[in-house]
C-alpha cells in the first residue's frame, strides 16, 4: 500500500479508474474526475480529489481501500458530496507537510 500520496502522483492519473471492492464478488469503479489545488508550497500541499461513481451504488462517508493499476493499493477517506445524472461524486481532501528538499510527504 502507498503510504505517502501526493499531488503529483494523482495528477498523473487524472481521469483513470480506481476499483473499490464492495462485496466478495463485486467491485465498482470510481473515476478520478477533478483535482483542485488549494495550496501548493515547498513545505506543504493541500488539494482535493473528486471521484465519480455509479448511480446504482452509493458509498457512505468512510475510508475506502482503492486499487489502481499503476498506483497500487490505497486507503483514502471519502465523503459523498453530490449526485446528478452522471453519477455520485465523492471528495477526498489532503493536507500534508512536505520535506522541502525532496518534496515528499513527511510523517508526524
Amino acid at each position: 500500500m502507498t503510504n505517502h500520496l501526493n499531488l503529483a502522483q494523482f495528477r498523473e492519473h487524472l481521469h483513470t479508474d480506481f476499483a473499490v471492492q464492495i462485496s466478495e464478488t463485486q467491485s465498482i469503479n470510481l473515476k478520478l474526475n477533478t483535482i483542485q489545488v488549494r495550496q501548493e508550497k515547498p513545505t506543504c500541499e493541500e488539494f482535493s480529489l473528486t471521484f465519480l461513481g455509479p448511480l446504482e451504488y452509493q458509498l457512505i462517508q468512510q475510508t475506502l481501500h482503492l486499487s489502481h493499476p499503476v498506483m497500487g493499493e490505497l486507503d483514502i477517506f471519502i465523503v459523498p458530496v453530490s449526485r446528478d445524472q452522471n453519477g455520485i461524486s465523492y471528495e477526498a481532501v489532503f493536507y500534508q507537510f512536505l520535506n522541502a528538499e525532496t518534496g515528499t510527504a513527511t510523517t508526524a
